[in-house]
């Protein structure tokens, strides 16, 4: 490691409080390009983790980033002219056909080589570059972090520069806020008695220059904040949609849909709100510094009493922002309930009107909105006692300047009264300035505050956490499961089968006896409270969970089209598939003539709820999103309930063709007479397991289901 990177690492750890730490050097030169530009980014990258992802022998960045537990996205380097310069973040690139790390460096890049050399990124060294770059997501720890933690990975390498950048500004304030006051007193009280216009006429020049300077300085601290504010708003939304992605069922069960994107809606509000208040905040620091020293130079005893005035002003103010913070988190709270609610029933507003539940549900709107509106009116009253106390200065500043002249405790000349109240108006504004923006801060923060439940919660491990399943062969197995929703509870009850690989297992029972929950078990969306799930005799807890779903296809019960058209929607799961890898999978469906004969054929629209497509068409465009992988192991949820017989045969012949094991939970039991197994479930136990004809001798639950359906 060079110097220069040895002290950016210093500076980097420092701040972040050492969390950046360096990784030694490793045999695969992928890993090495991705290791440090975690490293640059402050992403963690336990040492455990490294040995495994270099047994998976990656080719590609996203899939050694993925090894190691670190999301990235693909960038298109095309798509900015002079990309290298300014640079932000750090790059994965390929190079003359070796993967390596671009990190800036000011205000341009750097290319790591692999054996340990560096190149400054040039007009002709970019054009060796491979368009398509990785940048890396930052992240959060994995396990429960906190907004201490969100705030520091906000922080990121330029920060530092344009803090200092800041700081030189409010120096140069600072330098104003003398020079003006000293200005306007040398004005009146030597030059226009001495009637000397020239030097009248030069000093109001410089004046104007300074008010211009002042401007430019407002300006500069305004983009650089607003440069700040984004890089941070940026790497926080980033990395808590990232945790988002990755937290459990059991999290997104417990948060209502509308609640949780208002708190993430959060960090953008304290984003916003530190834009704006950091540079007045540091404007009127300055100007209330160099105030202070002008008057204390002029009448210590006059700076002592607006100082005194400035203290007290302010521990009235810092006494009342514990109330103003209590007012704003209650107020923050009522409006994340309010608008979870308000989410849910405009959702739902077919099933309220049908249940004939509309009073119910307004009159819990009505209490929730109440319920925020009077946490607004007291976070207003409190705002309302803050403003008159900020008000103070601008009455008590003149009369401390009046009593000082006439008492002959400040004995000043003309001129340096003059300089005395410019002083004492720029240190009121200040003060008065000051207050308000403390009460933007207090405010704001409850908004970021309100991520908390997020970061409390314990996300999924990405990547490498769990072993490589390799290439399954699709057998599937339950090993005295027990599972509950709730704890002592139990929804099923050691429950064991075995899905040999290659055959059709059916699950029925009557609703709400378990059949869903087994298939959120299959998937890994919930833990067993005892027992195994196994693919291939391995555990799933034990494998990638992310390298199985890949190999496996899911019509889940509740499935939707996405927005967009029917070609996004089949390759939706289906990262490099093409449109001959859809057509093949619509073709199995039985949904490749109703594409041809719609006028725009895949490029067809689907419109949100896909309304201009029957229930049939749905599920089976579902079924081809399912099959375009060509899956190991196939689930489908009651994926075929919407279609005839006819259709039903050309799927299940088609499905049946791939060889792949099936696992289909069904109501119709006319769709499940070939299954090689069907397991009968009842409030969570397994009371018959066989095949059809079996379990019609056996003349048991499964037949009194199948009687009622003859019937």
């Amino acid at each position: 490691m060079s110097q220069a990177d040895s002290a950016q690492h210093a500076v980097r750890s420092v701040v972040e409080g050492g969390r950046v730490g360096a990784h030694e050097s490793t045999e695969n030169d992928l890993i090495n390009a991705v290791l440090r530009c975690a490293e640059f980014e402050g992403n963690i990258v336990p040492k455990s983790r490294i040995s495994p992802a270099l047994r998976t022998h990656p080719r590609t960045p996203d899939h050694a980033a993925r090894a190691l537990g670190i999301a990235v996205r693909k960038i298109d380097l095309t798509s900015e002219k002079n990309w290298w310069i300014a640079q932000s973040e750090a790059l994965l690139v390929n190079f003359r056909g070796e993967w390596v790390a671009i990190i800036p460096r000011g205000v341009r890049s750097t290319l790591h080589l692999s054996n340990g050399g560096t190149v400054t990124v040039t007009a002709e060294v970019a054009r060796d570059i491979d368009t398509h770059a990785w940048a890396l997501v930052p992240s959060l720890q994995d396990g429960p972090s906190g907004v201490k933690q969100l705030i520091r990975l906000g922080w990121s390498h330029g920060s530092l520069r344009d803090v200092m950048f800041l700081v030189a500004t409010a120096v140069i304030s600072i330098v104003i806020g003398m020079i003006v006051p000293v200005t306007s007193g040398l004005i009146i009280g030597e030059l226009v008695p001495a009637g000397e216009a020239q030097s009248i006429v030069v000093l109001m020049v410089i004046l104007i220059l300074i008010a211009v300077m002042t401007t430019l300085i407002a300006a500069s601290q305004g983009l650089i904040v607003q440069r700040l504010s984004a890089r941070f708003g940026i790497r926080i939304t980033e990395a808590i949609y990232e945790r988002v992605f990755r937290l459990p069922a059991s999290f997104h069960r417990e948060n209502v849909p509308g609640e949780l994107g208002e708190r993430i809606a959060g960090a953008g509000i304290f984003r916003s709100s530190m834009a704006s208040i950091v540079p007045s905040i540091i404007s009127a620091v300055g100007a209330l510094i160099g105030s202070v020293i002008v008057l204390g130079y002029l009448s210590p005893g006059l700076a002592s009493g607006v100082v005194g005035l400035a203290v007290l002003a302010l521990v009235i103010g810092l006494a009342m922002l514990p109330k103003l913070g209590k007012n704003a988190r209650r107020q923050t709270e009522s409006n994340i309930e309010l608008t979870g609610l308000t989410f849910s029933m405009l959702v739902g507003i077919s099933k309220i009107r049908t249940a004939g539940a509309e009073e119910r549900m307004f009159s819990r709107w009505t209490y929730r909105f109440a319920k925020m509106h009077i946490a607004l009116r007291d976070v207003s009253q409190t705002n309302l006692i803050m403003g008159l106390i900020s008000g103070l200065p601008t009455a008590l500043v003149p009369i401390i300047l009046v009593v000082s002249e006439a008492t002959g405790a400040s004995n000043l000349t003309i001129g340096e009264f003059t300089t005395a109240t410019s002083a004492s108006a720029s240190a009121a504004a200040a003060i008065v300035g000051l207050l308000p923006l403390a009460i933007g801060l207090v405010s704001a923060w409850p908004s970021i505050v309100s991520l908390k439940p997020l970061l409390d919660a314990e996300p999924e491990p990405l990547g490498n956490a769990g072993g490589d399943p390799g290439v399954l062969a699709g057998r599937v197995s339950f090993d005295s499961v027990n599972f509950g929703y709730i704890p002592e509870m139990n929804i099923l009850n050691d429950v064991s089968f075995n899905v040999p690989a290659g055959t059709m297992t059916a699950i029925v029972g009557a609703s709400g006896s378990g059949k869903s929950t087994i298939i959120r078990l299959l998937l890994g969306l919930e833990t067993p409270d005892s027992g195994t799930v196994l693919y291939d005799g391995q555990a799933l807890s034990s494998l990638d969970r992310s390298a199985v779903l890949a190999q496996m296809g899911i019509v889940p019960q509740e499935s939707a089209l996405i927005p967009g058209t029917i070609l996004e929607n089949i390759l939706a799961s289906a990262p490099g598939s093409n449109e001959t890898d859809a057509w093949r999978a619509a073709e199995r469906a039985g949904i490749a003539q109703d594409i041809r004969e719609m006028p725009m054929g895949m490029q067809t629209v689907i419109s949100d709820g896909a309304s201009t497509f029957s229930g049939g068409q749905k599920q089976r465009l579902m079924i081809a999103r399912a099959l375009v992988r060509e899956p190991r192991i196939l689930i489908l949820d009651e994926a075929t309930s919407a279609l005839d017989n006819h259709t039903q045969n050309i799927v299940s012949e088609s499905i049946e063709k791939l060889g792949s094991t099936r696992i289909v939970v069904a109501h119709r039991l006319s769709t499940i007479r070939k299954a090689d197994q069907i397991i009968v479930l009842d409030k969570g136990n397994v009371i018959e397991m066989g095949s059809y004809e079996e379990l019609m001798a056996l003349g048991g639950a499964f037949t009194q289901l199948a009687s009622r359906q003859l019937v």
